[in-house]
């Protein structure tokens, strides 16, 4: 709780207790009620923001890794973890991950050629995001992959991390290119780059994820109705304090409020509402609007343009025209014969 965020306010302190407390005290009705049929399971608890300026859609798919204090994927859950790589790196990957380094919760590493060979429907897919909790991709297929998993991961509140863009991490030191040839004074052994590849894979387990979703609200899984309450808030304040910092067009001055959310349901328990306006952050360009012509002055526009194609018309009336119109309909013309060669 280092966050001058949290530190400088100590009502908003209070504020997030009770409302974990009062949080505490719905699940815990729920689950002694006599219609519980939906809640054998444990429930996702998110944290649910709301923003001022929301961006615009991203052309690529990114996810930022926030790390908590508690994770809700330990050994004793059923949150599977599948990792996507690619093809010539499965071997490797799988003597380390899941042999001299073995990772639990990781249960398959799976190289991209299997999925577009095992997983081409959407039926496939939509299972295979079922099995799995969080999946890890490569980041040199990120682009082929999440555009086909990612719509589903979205509707089942789970994740899709991406492994830092590190050469000799990801290929566990090994430098067959003459360009990426070790030096001796950095030569190290790739059983140490195997040491830190299992050491990034278990952090992006044991962490929750902002995702660039283009949505008027974010949700970023803090923990489970099976967690303790004093974990989920040490939770809270770890979202708080490392990811409100990257939320885009301001950071926390672009947040309008925060939630506790309980998943699949309309449960929403708000601690914190900022009303300030954001004109102080940001300059409001007026969009540029191109005048709108006058329909007649274009066509004798076009007319005098046509007439002096009809004699022998200088350089510049006839890129004059060729700037007007297209190409293509300028060379359907009869009298374009006479001044274009």
């Amino acid at each position: 709780m280092s966050s001058p965020f949290l530190e400088s306010n100590t009502e908003l302190n209070q504020t997030i207790d009770n409302c974990v407390n009062a949080l505490d005290k719905y699940l815990t009705k729920r689950k002694n009620s006599k219609d519980n049929l939906l809640w054998d399971e444990e429930t996702d608890i998110n944290l649910l923001i709301e923003l001022k300026v929301n961006s615009l859609k991203a052309q690529s798919f990114n996810s930022i890794r926030i790390p908590l204090a508690h994770s809700f994927r330990g050994q004793d859950t059923d949150h599977e973890v599948c990792i996507i790589t690619r093809t010539k790196d499965v071997e490797k990957w799988k003597e380390v991950l899941l042999g001299t380094y073995k990772i639990h919760n990781v249960s398959k590493i799976m190289s991209y050629k299997e999925f577009e060979s095992e997983y081409k429907t959407q039926t496939s897919r939509l299972q295979l995001c079922h099995l799995f909790d969080l999946f890890i991709l490569h980041p040199a297929i990120v682009q082929k992959v999440t555009s086909k998993i990612v719509p589903f991961l979205q509707s089942q509140n789970k994740s899709c991390a991406v492994l830092p863009l590190s050469y000799k991490l990801l290929n566990l030191g090994v430098t067959d290119h003459p360009l990426r040839a070790k030096k001796n004074s950095e030569l190290e052994s790739d059983e140490n780059y195997a040491d830190k590849l299992a050491k990034t894979i278990a952090k992006h387990r044991d962490s929750t994820f902002y995702h660039n979703y283009c949505l008027p609200q974010k949700f970023v899984k803090i923990g489970e109705s099976g967690m303790s309450m004093q974990s989920l808030k040490e939770n809270l304040y770890r979202v708080l304090q490392y990811g409100l910092c990257v939320i885009p067009n301001g950071g926390v001055s672009n947040v309008l409020r925060l939630s506790l959310h309980v998943n699949n349901t309309t449960v929403q328990l708000p601690f914190y509402v900022n009303l300030d306006a954001m004109d102080g952050h940001f300059e409001i360009a007026v969009p540029y609007s191109r005048p709108q012509t006058n329909p007649f002055l274009k066509k004798r526009k076009l007319n005098r343009l046509k007439q002096a194609m009809r004699k022998n018309c200088p350089n510049k009336v006839k890129a004059a025209l060729v700037a007007t119109k297209p190409m293509n309909n300028v060379t359907t013309l009869k009298f374009v014969k006479q001044c274009m060669p």
